[in-house]
């Protein structure tokens, strides 16, 4: 058996455990049932392992690891993408951390498609609203990562749609507002 041989087998066996570690993690939240993951190891150090996340309707994720330099790389490049990439290779535990960060790409790359598609349908993105704290938590939850709010050119001032995304799923609601405080809210 040669060196080299055993060295890629040691490599090629490492990354399926990163990447199944990774699996693992993100399968503990609702938002990323075993459905939108799917997990290809290899046991032939010839072929790469890698793992696709499925971030929205329309993009994946896919997140592999160098062979060479064990660095991850992510495919399907954005801006957003580059800095999940640079984030994950600066973590000093990616079997314990890297989800976490592949969580932050999802919500981002949801953000981005959900105001895409908003504004070529003739919808207002809310950015300078900023609701009081309590008023999030009371209507929101605390489990929320991300806030959107939107609202129809026709629609009254105090009616925006607010979608919230977080760790346990991702919710539409339609919301009355007075001022920067929410005064009721049905979530759909």
């Amino acid at each position: 058996m040669s060196a080299e041989i055993l060295l890629k087998t040691v490599i090629t066996i490492h990354t399926g455990h990163l990447l199944t570690s990774i699996r693992d993690n993100l399968k503990n939240y609702p938002i990323f049932p075993e459905k939108v993951l799917e997990l290809r190891t290899q046991t032939n150090p010839n072929l790469m392992s890698y793992l696709n996340v499925q971030l929205t309707v329309s993009r994946i994720l896919t997140v592999m690891i160098e062979p060479i330099t064990g660095r991850f790389a992510l495919k399907k490049p954005s801006a957003m993408v580059m800095r999940g990439e640079r984030m994950l290779n600066d973590l000093p535990d990616p079997a314990a951390k890297a989800h976490e960060t592949i969580m932050r790409i999802r919500f981002m790359s949801m953000q981005e498609e959900i105001e895409t598609r908003a504004k070529s349908m003739g919808w207002d993105i809310l950015k300078m609203l900023s609701p009081r704290l309590q008023d999030l938590k009371k209507w929101f939850g605390a489990l929320t990562s991300y806030l959107m709010y939107l609202r129809k050119q026709s629609w009254t001032e105090n009616w925006i749609i607010v979608v919230s995304l977080g760790t346990t799923g991702d919710f539409w609601w339609i919301a009355e507002m007075y001022g920067s405080t929410i005064m009721s809210s049905t979530c759909s």
